[in-house]
């Protein structure tokens, strides 16, 4: 029958042996406590000054410390303090007091961190002449004992954490490593985490100052069309409305009803393509209607539904350009031809047909190559030079030329070249004055 056996039934140093392993037990379970207390400490939205302080304290009072230091580097990213510094009882602040720069005149203290070694001195005396200037510093303010884990930041090295006793040497034990090690990698993430999230509210900060004041009015729409976001001061200065009079209505209710048709169906294309582009008409609060150029683009939120981007840039004036333009185009007493720089005809007007006999659909959408009565040798030469000489804005002088009518009689023309844009595409517009009865005369 086995014998159970209690305490008594132990010598003295079996009991001592028991009593330190039950010692170790519970420091053990104090520090896993304090590990899990300062991990959460680091989540969420913190103060980032009392949640160091807090941790600094917890650590040196678990080791029985006379103090406990975070040295950081300057870090422009975010406000922080160099120096923070917990004091046991009766021990006053030195560390905090120093110059920002005290870390960097100890070579050999540096030389250790940037090396990634742990600094362990459980007395000061045994330093090796190499850390004289660590030494010095130290015996000058009464620390005899020293343990020193490095800080990282983003995998670089951003300072260190420190236990420091004054006047008494300590042996530093496996738990009390322990305890800096997991808080240097916990204060390094926490300080991480708090400078991306300082930049990344700097950066979203910076991008809604921008998409504020910028002239494009950009809109989110979700799948019902209901207008989620809009860029309020841009909205206000384009077409007069405040936010209540946008936010959670229907992007139609903005568009001309002429256009709606077309604008439903271009975002249901936006839906299946995953962007394209329309020109509309949005009313203005006066009432009156503005042209846009809208670019819709769908995309994901941080939910995972779909939204519609939606970016306007008012073309009134082109439009109003373009229709004076068309205006004199269509009116002009001589034929004219534009002609993207592959040589295709994009567009003549109704003079053409004057001209040369043939209606202005004949045109369209031929190459320069396929009309031969009316592109010979020398107009094709003259193209050639426009095209080069669009690049040095030189263009060459006007030619007269002969060409063939479709009932076969024969006029003498000038032709001029000029640039233009339209929609954005530069195209050059060929003009065709008929001099016939100006050649008769001067021939004559």
């Amino acid at each position: 029958m086995n014998k159970i056996y209690s305490e008594e039934d132990f010598s003295i140093e079996n009991k001592n042996a028991i009593q330190n392993a039950k010692k170790m037990a519970e420091n053990w379970s104090d520090l896993e406590t304090l590990i899990s207390t300062i991990s959460s400490r680091f989540l969420g939205d913190i103060e980032i000054d009392d949640t160091i302080n807090a941790t600094l304290r917890d650590i040196g009072i678990l080791n029985g410390t006379s103090r406990a230091i975070l040295y950081i580097f300057n870090h422009n990213e975010v406000n922080l303090n160099h120096t923070y510094e917990w004091c046991a009882e009766g021990i006053n602040p030195l560390f905090q007091y120093f110059s920002n720069s005290w870390f960097f005149n100890l070579p050999w203290w540096s030389e250790q961190l940037r090396k990634g070694e742990i600094i362990n001195i459980s007395d000061i005396s045994n330093l090796i002449d190499e850390a004289k200037a660590t030494k010095n510093l130290l015996r000058l303010n009464n620390i005899h004992s020293l343990l020193v884990f490095p800080l990282y930041i983003k995998r670089d090295l951003a300072g260190f954490i420190a236990y420091a006793n004054d006047s008494i040497q300590k042996e530093w034990k496996e738990k009390d490593l322990s305890l800096l090690r997991i808080s240097s990698q916990i204060i390094g993430n926490g300080l991480e985490r708090k400078i991306t999230e300082v930049m990344l509210k700097e950066s979203e900060e910076k991008h809604r100052r921008i998409i504020e004041n910028i002239n494009d009015l950009i809109i989110i729409l979700n799948l019902k069309l209901k207008i989620e976001y809009f860029n309020e001061k841009t909205a206000f200065r384009l077409l007069g409305y405040q936010k209540k009079e946008i936010l959670g209505k229907s992007w139609l209710d903005f568009t001309h009803p002429d256009d709606t048709e077309r604008a439903s169906y271009t975002l249901k294309y936006a839906l299946e393509k995953g962007e394209t582009v329309i020109e509309l008409r949005f009313r203005h609060k006066e009432r009156h209607w503005l042209w846009y150029e809208c670019s819709f683009k769908t995309f994901k939120d941080k939910e995972g539904k779909v939204r519609i981007l939606v970016i306007s840039r008012d073309i009134t004036d082109r439009i109003l350009v373009e229709k004076r333009y068309k205006n004199l185009f269509d009116n002009s007493p001589n034929a004219i031809l534009l002609i993207n720089f592959n040589g295709i005809i994009i567009d003549a007007n109704t003079t053409t047909e004057r001209v040369f006999g043939y209606e202005k659909d004949y045109f369209i959408q031929k190459s320069i190559d396929d009309l031969i009565t009316f592109f010979p040798f020398e107009v094709k030469l003259f193209f050639k030079e426009i095209f080069h000489a669009s690049f040095v804005k030189d263009f060459p002088k006007p030619i007269e030329i002969k060409l063939e009518k479709q009932d076969g009689d024969f006029i003498w023309a000038e032709i001029q070249a000029s640039l233009i844009k339209q929609r954005q595409k530069t195209l050059i517009q060929l003009i065709f004055e008929d001099i016939t009865e100006k050649k008769h005369i001067f021939l004559t």
